[in-house]
């Protein structure tokens, strides 16, 4: 159920990738917690390690994933890929096809994803998700396996990355501001926050990733704290989270 929700956001995004192919919490958070940077150092902050490190979250997942389209054969460049994976990781994997769809899962004792390709109009959309469960920051490792997977023909994808964090102490309305304020200082925009029955969503325009339109407005990232039982969880992904929560 997962797997097709993500397709059916895949489709619907379609619209706008075919368009990129052709073209304070209350004053708490003083000035003695942000000292200002110039503008070159806050360009080269990782965003996703600086939340986790001034709210002292440590990640229980990381996620990245990679869409682009092509005219080659889907089986092949899904296997491809996979071997290309395999070379990294050491995967498991399990075959699913019909006319429309070639899909590919793996996974090990701490990896799991898909790759798959889609038949759409005279080419086909391809998917390659990654999850790898470790309490270790993987965000650049992912990335850079994904990056080694991109066919050589490929000049134009999209790229998704995503972290699960579990943090040990506060409160999921203090953290919620916490993280506001920390994207407020990095010169983020279009800050909208959402409440839920476990926690709150947010989304907002860092001028960092690649962005979409929600509701008018500009987005590139995404994040939520949510509460399961006693603990508490901060998720983060741009442009938006690709991962039920």
């Amino acid at each position: 159920m997962k797997k097709l929700a993500i397709i059916f956001f895949l489709i619907i995004y379609l619209i706008s990738f075919q368009c990129y192919l052709g073209a304070s919490a209350n004053g708490y958070y003083s000035k003695q917690i942000f000292k200002r940077e110039d503008s070159t150092t806050l360009e080269k902050v990782d965003l996703f390690k600086d939340i986790l490190d001034r709210t002292h979250g440590y990640p229980t997942e990381c996620g990245g994933m990679l869409v682009f389209t092509t005219t080659s054969c889907g089986e092949k460049t899904a296997n491809k890929i996979f071997m290309k994976l395999n070379e990294y990781y050491k995967l498991n994997k399990n075959v699913c096809e019909n006319d429309q769809m070639y899909s590919l899962d793996f996974n090990n004792d701490y990896v799991e994803g898909y790759i798959q390709s889609v038949k759409y109009e005279d080419y086909n959309i391809v998917t390659v998700n990654i999850i790898q469960k470790s309490n270790l920051y993987e965000l650049k490792n992912i990335k850079s396996n994904l990056d080694k997977c991109i066919p050589k023909e490929v000049k134009k994808y999209r790229y998704f990355q995503y972290v699960k964090a579990k943090v040990e102490n506060g409160k999921v309305e203090t953290l919620n501001n916490q993280i506001k304020e920390i994207l407020k200082y990095r010169h983020a925009c279009n800050i909208k926050t959402v409440t839920l029955q476990e926690g709150y969503t947010n989304t907002a325009y860092t001028h960092r990733y690649e962005s979409i339109q929600s509701n008018g407005d500009l987005i590139d990232f995404n994040y939520a704290v949510m509460k399961y039982d006693m603990d508490i969880y901060i998720i983060m992904g741009t442009p938006q989270i690709m991962a039920a929560y």
